[in-house]
């Protein structure tokens, strides 16, 4: 995308990842870390809400975690965008699949396809990769599509880097 085919739209993301909610060892904090975060939505009225990676520490959390942070999604009125990490792959076990996330608020996007896809909304895609399993092999961004014409393209990733 050149400088002069940049969207004429300006907007405004609040990005988060790792909150890792249901953790044995922080998991006061981690709940109280999601409450700062949608307490920042509130305060900076950003468009948009971006989670890249482990919201969730692990595939066998409560459901009475699972419900806190649906409602904390919701009390953020905005789009709100996860990206599963390594510690809540989207896999046959995932913890999105299970059924209290067929009762979601209506502004929770979750990214599902470990190939990659795209989230779209009016002015912005976003882009990302569920991690199914957690590899050194995993290439969040390969793939990436280019952005569409007049629209921006923000591409979600989690995972770590090595040197080769």
């Amino acid at each position: 995308m050149t400088r002069t085919s940049l969207p004429s739209v300006d907007l405004r993301l609040i990005h988060t990842s790792d909150i890792h909610l249901g953790d044995p060892y922080g998991h006061p904090a981690s709940i109280l870390a999601l409450q700062k975060v949608v307490n920042a939505v509130g305060d900076q009225e950003p468009d948009y809400l971006l989670l890249s990676g482990d919201v969730f520490d692990n595939q066998r959390i409560d459901d009475d975690v699972i419900r806190y942070f649906l409602d904390e999604i919701s009390r953020a009125q905005v789009p709100s965008i996860v990206l599963p990490g390594n510690h809540d792959l989207m896999n046959d076990t995932s913890i999105y699949s299970r059924v209290i996330f067929d009762h979601s608020p209506e502004n929770l996007y979750v990214f599902r396809e470990p190939t990659g896809q795209l989230i779209s909304f009016k002015h912005i895609d976003f882009w990302g990769k569920a991690m199914n399993e957690h590899s050194p092999s995993f290439r969040p961004v390969e793939g990436m599509p280019d952005a569409s014409p007049g629209k921006w393209l923000v591409s979600m990733a989690h995972g770590h880097f090595e040197e080769k």
